[in-house]
Parts: C-alpha cells; sequence; structure tokens
C-alpha cells in the first residue's frame, strides 16, 4: 500500500505553517532486492550493502524509497519538474540525518521514520521531523523516560486508549526532536513538554514547549492514527529553525 500520508482533515493545519505545502508519503516495507537497482544510486547501492540483516535492509529501503517518492511529488507539484527515481540521492550527515544530495535544492528538508509495517517520509523547505510509531504494550515499560506525571494526566484526559495517547506523545516528541536537529542539538524526551491538545477535524495537535530552544515558543505537532499507528509531523518556521537550513551537497 503506497499512499500519500496527508488527508485533507490535516491539509488546513500544514498549509498554515508552510507554503507550498509539504509532501509526504507512505508505504509498506517491502524485499530491497525487487527494485533496489532501478531506484538507488551507486552511493546509496554501496550503503544498502553495508546493512546484512534482512528487516534492515527492508527498513532502510523502504524508507528512502518513500523519501524519494515525496522528493518526486513535490518537486512536480511546485515546479512542474518531472524527474524519475533513480535521479533522487538520499545521503546522510555525520549525525544520521537524510538529505536531499541535489544543489539546486539545498533548501528542500526530509526526514524519514519506519515502525514495524509502514516507513514514511516528510519533504519540505522548512525544517521538518515526521514519525510513526506502532502502539505497543512495552511502551508503558519505558514511560518514565518521555513522559512525566503532568503529560500523562493531560493524556488521560483524551479519548483515545491510554496507549494510543501515549504512543502519539512519543511520535510527536520525536518528529519535534527531528525537526529541530536541522539545525540544532537534539532536545531530550523530557525537555520537551506537552502543553495542550487540540483536535483537528480527524486529527489532533499537539502543543509543545521546549525550554532548552527557545523559552517563550511553543511548536505544533500534527497527529494522525493510521490503522494501530500514531504518526507525527512537526514543521519549523525560518524564526524557530534559527536561519537557512545547513545542508551539504556531495559530487
Amino acid at each position: 500500500m503506497d499512499k500519500n500520508i496527508f488527508s485533507r482533515q490535516l491539509s488546513n493545519f500544514i498549509q498554515d505553517k508552510m507554503a507550498p505545502s509539504p509532501t509526504g508519503f507512505i508505504t509498506e516495507l517491502f524485499p530491497a532486492e525487487k527494485i533496489c537497482l532501478a531506484v538507488l544510486t551507486k552511493k546509496e547501492q554501496k550503503q544498502l550493502e553495508g546493512y546484512k540483516l534482512n528487516k534492515r535492509r527492508c527498513e532502510w529501503f523502504s524508507g528512502r524509497f518513500a523519501g524519494k517518492k515525496a522528493i518526486q511529488e513535490y518537486l512536480h507539484n511546485k515546479d512542474n519538474i518531472l524527474i524519475s527515481l533513480a535521479e533522487i540521492e538520499i545521503l546522510n550527515r555525520e549525525d544520521g540525518r537524510p538529505y536531499f544530495n541535489s544543489p539546486g535544492h539545498l533548501s528542500l528538508d526530509i526526514s524519514i521514520s519506519h515502525s514495524r509495517d509502514y516507513a514514511i517520509s516528510l519533504v519540505a523547505e522548512r525544517p521538518c521531523g515526521i514519525d510513526i510509531q506502532r502502539a505497543e504494550k512495552t511502551l508503558l515499560r519505558v514511560a518514565e523516560r518521555f513522559c512525566s506525571r503532568g503529560e500523562m494526566e493531560l493524556l488521560q484526559q483524551g479519548e483515545d486508549p491510554f496507549i494510543i495517547q501515549l504512543t502519539k506523545l512519543w511520535a510527536a516528541k520525536e518528529a519535534l526532536q527531528k525537526a529541530v536537529t536541522a539545525t540544532g542539538p537534539m532536545p531530550g524526551f523530557l525537555e520537551i513538554r506537552l502543553q495542550s491538545i487540540e483536535r483537528e477535524n480527524e486529527g489532533e495537535v499537539f502543543q509543545l514547549h521546549c525550554k532548552e530552544i527557545e523559552e517563550a515558543t511553543v511548536y505544533s505537532a500534527g497527529i494522525q492514527l493510521v490503522d494501530n499507528y500514531a504518526l507525527a509531523f512537526c514543521l519549523l518556521n525560518s524564526k524557530q529553525s534559527g536561519g537557512a537550513l545547513c545542508q551539504s551537497y556531495q559530487k
């Protein structure tokens, strides 16, 4: 199942945060060997060869495939540029963050995530982060590592079961961490605090605060449920990002 991740219910939220709107893509995990030579560059193929476990190969390749599809659709929708997946190269910075290796699109940011059966990506012209997390009871055992007592009380006020709410919070904080690391250090889970939850038609918006980044700033993370997965995305404006994106280009 391949599909654009953003339903119409959250389109207004996305457009309020950024213009032009970002593009996301979600896919089920599948073996890299099926089409890897057709869509990967030589540098990407070399990186794939470094993964020996089949599960990790599937995760990495499916994430790259989702990223390439998102970039392809974004460029087509925004600039009417037609480009094949094999012409799109996604590499990693030294800190592991993916980037679109194109000298003409250095302002384009990309985020990739995967969980169990799905890989997902987000592409935007601002710092962005996306995360997908399957709701599992094992998350309860580590809840104290990322969820304060006050946040637990706030989550319990929601309509969904607590494990679903907890999974949403994990995904929201992960998405914000990824967005922030586009230009700065990563804040810890407990440094990010949930302030409020707002319903947005069929989705939700988690309002997050991180004193370590900027004391007066509140960050919005859009939340949707896909099957039994929490999907969260976060987009930063230019003020929150601290300036232009810093990405490298490799020849």
